[in-house]
């Protein structure tokens, strides 16, 4: 068993080192400090913090007495104290009592009398230390096992198309806040997996998995953030990072953790990944959207490379990449175009693409060719999009075109194609201030029925993701927040002048678990549904 740690506050230093002797004498016992005052054991304590277990303490001391000490101790610390004094005052002793002392010794000390008190105090701290190792060993595993759940869930959430807002119990599992997910992904999968046999490979995947865990711990240990991390596919690693709501720095904390997985990752294995990671986001029911959004932005090793960190932002240093090996004649023909866009003109547009077109067939190599079209895509992206590093999933389908199209009229037609289907999609966004007000109409006239976020933006032409940022900006709450205080206030009206029961009324709203209902009802109004009914319901 370790030894019990002691410390001594008396001020008069003959006593001092008097029961410093008595202490370090008794079997189990340790004096790992003697103080002359209260106010310099609490000097040393901010300094570096003492792990005692019992404090020995005088009543009066210069300048900090036994009684306040204790008291200021017990603010930060659990520790048992002895009070020793040569004042048989009552009022003292109650007062030490009552601060939190365990015991009350009268000076002159008898040695035999110390040692069997000092007996009992050691093993109510022995007792103590079990208590708390238990209870820690129990939180541990309660932490476990909530951990392990909540991966299963994001796990299976994932894969998801969409989800119904009625059905996110789940996400009471986490914290409300920030969410950022990132993908980390082997590079060169198939050559990697051709070089190594299944043996070494499996090894490695090992490996990968506990340098992952430790950077993913070390992240929450040192940031006081929460990172959970799980297998996706062909050789692939999810991450979901969380971070309190008043968090400002969210996307260098999540750069530094991809530098530092990345690296480490390289560092212990000879394979390089590349991980790219979306802007952070409140509603996990966003999960399956921003996975999509993430694998799109991952698809830039296309033109990009290998081994590299992928993140929104990077879209305009490609854009100005792209810029430089751009011909003078082409890149003003491409300004022309943007400038039609601008204005809307959708056939002057497809004329002007014609003309870059024209433009392109005069260049020396296909290879040009795929670096001009590549700054006309970016430009696009880059103008259209500028106010919210948004459209870089548009690029995604026409790499894979330009990469695998060998025919240059073919190529002009997906190139016009896309461009409208861009301009479209920006067009629909710029309405979003009215379509705000449109959704929350939709929702309302909807709520029976089953209401994920993807429907709601799809009825007012946005993009899930954005139309989630807008909602919020505009009316400042969340999609899901505002979906279920309307179902909840739509069903205090039904409790309140209908007799309908209980479960005919969660169906009402749009909750098929009445349970679940139930639940959500009292969290929002303090009352269960059937006491709201019992108390407001209008005969």
């Amino acid at each position: 068993m370790d030894k019990i740690r002691a410390v001594i506050c008396e001020d008069e230093a003959r006593i001092r080192r008097g029961i410093e002797r008595l202490i370090s004498g008794f079997q189990g016992w340790e004096v790992i400090g003697t103080f002359s005052d209260g106010a310099l054991l609490l000097e040393a304590m901010e300094d570096q913090p003492l792990e005692l277990d019992v404090l020995v303490t005088d009543v009066k001391m210069p300048n900090v007495g036994g009684v306040e000490l204790i008291k200021k101790l017990n603010q930060t610390h659990s520790v048992f104290s002895v009070i020793i004094s040569g004042y048989e005052d009552f009022e003292i002793v109650q007062e030490a009592l009552r601060e939190g002392a365990s015991d009350y010794i009268l000076k002159p000390i008898n040695r035999k009398k110390l040692e069997t008190r000092f007996h009992i105090i050691r093993e109510k701290v022995s007792a103590s230390r079990k208590t708390n190792q238990q209870s820690a060993q129990n939180a541990q595993e309660t932490k476990d096992l909530t951990y392990t759940k909540q991966v299963q869930l994001l796990n299976e959430m994932m894969l998801k198309s969409e989800m119904e807002t009625a059905d996110l119990e789940w996400t009471e599992l986490f914290p409300a806040g920030k969410f950022v997910l990132l993908n980390a992904s082997v590079d060169n999968l198939s050559f990697n997996k051709n070089i190594f046999t299944d043996s070494d490979w499996k090894t490695w995947i090992f490996a990968i998995e506990n340098i992952i865990g430790e950077t993913s711990q070390q992240f929450s240990n040192e940031k006081h953030k929460n990172c959970w991390w799980w297998r996706g596919e062909k050789s692939s690693y999810w991450f979901l990072l969380w971070f309190p709501e008043e968090e400002k720095d969210q996307f260098d904390l999540t750069a530094g953790f991809a530098e530092v997985l990345q690296r480490n990752l390289q560092s212990y294995t000879p394979l390089t990944f590349s991980i790219a990671f979306e802007h952070y986001f409140n509603e996990l029911a966003l999960l399956p959207s921003m996975r999509e959004k993430i694998l799109s932005l991952m698809q830039l090793r296309i033109i990009r490379g290998s081994n590299r960190i992928y993140h929104p932002a990077l879209l305009t240093e490609i854009h100005n990449e792209s810029k430089n090996d751009t011909s003078k004649n082409i890149y003003l023909e491409i300004q022309k175009i943007v400038v039609s866009i601008e204005k809307l003109e959708l056939e002057t547009v497809e004329k002007k693409l014609n003309i870059l077109f024209n433009e392109l067939k005069k260049l020396a190599s296909p290879e040009a060719v795929q670096k001009s079209i590549r700054f006309y895509l970016f430009r696009v992206i880059v103008y259209l999009f500028k106010d919210d590093n948004r459209g870089y999933e548009f690029l995604y389908p026409i790499f894979l075109k330009l990469k695998n199209t060998s025919d240059f009229e073919q190529l002009k037609s997906d190139i016009i194609s896309w461009t409208k289907d861009v301009i479209n999609e920006k067009q629909s966004v710029d309405f979003h201030l009215n379509q705000i007000d449109k959704a929350k109409y939709w929702i309302q006239q909807n709520i029976a029925d089953s209401i994920t976020i993807s429907k709601i933006a799809e009825e007012v032409y946005m993009n899930p993701t954005y139309f989630c940022e807008v909602f919020k900006k505009q009316t400042g709450e969340t999609v899901l927040d505002y979906v279920t205080r309307v179902r909840i206030e739509k069903a205090k009206e039904l409790l309140t002048q209908t007799n309908l029961k209980i479960q005919e009324i969660s169906e009402h709203v749009g909750y098929k678990d009445a349970k679940y209902f139930s639940k959500l009802f009292h969290q929002y109004t303090g009352e269960l549904p059937s006491k709201y009914r019992n108390i407001y319901h209008i005969k």
